[in-house]
């Protein structure tokens, strides 16, 4: 992490800063911060709502349900990060693909740094909010780009036992780790981890969302302002499943395998064919 004020937060070693309290560590931020312009663009009116009875309401000619990988008190906010797992893959001597577990140590670190600067540093609304907040310090921790993991490294179907040991070692290791840097630094997170739908983040990182598999072979995303972006996989193997190809007890199973590891909730669709009936469900 560099800082504004030209520290640089180097992480050679696993202990930066043995007094245990991150407040004086060197990759604070200067209090002041420079602002290049302001441009006025516009007023629209924007709503929130809550529907105390299912939760749901309509949106566009959806219904749709209310996000709840955060499980949230009375103001309180979604304080969300997740880690590009494709950025964490190497190989061993005999070229076959495992996670770089020290690197993915470090970027938990890091990550659990940030998400308590966030905490710290955000302009709250009112003083309930920053009392709230900061009193429960919830952070959630989370991964992406984990289809994309078993497709192009692991090469094994997203359906199988394997992919849920792996998503399950995966999720044990950045729930402890975030656990032990919370500790170390008291930062007395009341949660750490959460994996979100990550639908923005993923796009712009090119990688698979979350811990879903990929929607489909070729298909495209349009963003509300009109943006199209091209995805899909770009290779052939009999290990290659999009969502429609995994059973619903298969992506049952992948959010079973890591329930024990993540503190708040986990984003996951559950694919049916169109001509499915009451039962199947």
């Amino acid at each position: 992490i560099s800082s504004s004020d030209g520290n640089n937060y180097n992480d050679n070693n696993d202990d930066y800063n043995d007094n245990n309290d991150y407040r004086n560590a060197n990759y604070l931020m200067s209090e002041t911060e420079i602002i290049t312009s302001i441009v006025p663009i516009g007023i629209e009116p924007v709503y929130d709502l809550t529907e105390p009875l299912t939760h749901s309401f309509i949106a566009n000619g959806f219904r749709i349900h209310n996000c709840s990988e955060a499980l949230l008190e009375h103001k309180e906010f979604c304080n969300l990060g997740s880690i590009n797992l494709m950025n964490h893959i190497c190989y061993d001597n005999n070229g076959r693909p495992t996670i770089d577990w020290e690197k993915l140590r470090r970027t938990t670190k890091t990550m659990v740094i940030l998400l308590n600067r966030v905490i710290d540093k955000n302009y709250y609304p009112d003083s309930e909010y920053q009392r709230q907040v900061q009193k429960n310090r919830k952070i959630g921790l989370g991964i992406m780009g984990f289809a994309d993991l078993l497709l192009y490294h692991y090469k094994i179907k997203y359906s199988s036992n394997e992919a849920r040991d792996l998503a399950r070692r995966i999720m044990r290791f950045v729930h402890e780790q975030a656990k032990r840097y919370s500790d170390r630094y008291n930062f007395d997170n009341q949660s750490l981890t959460s994996v979100a739908p990550t639908g923005s983040i993923s796009t712009i990182c090119k990688v698979s969302s979350g811990i879903e598999p990929n929607f489909g072979r070729k298909f495209i995303r349009t963003t509300f302002e009109g943006l199209k972006f091209n995805l899909g996989i770009d290779l052939d193997g009999d290990w290659v499943e999009t969502a429609h190809d995994i059973s619903p007890m298969n992506h049952l199973l992948m959010v079973a395998s890591i329930a024990d590891y993540v503190d708040m909730g986990i984003s996951k669709t559950i694919n049916f064919a169109h001509d499915v009936t009451e039962k199947d469900i």
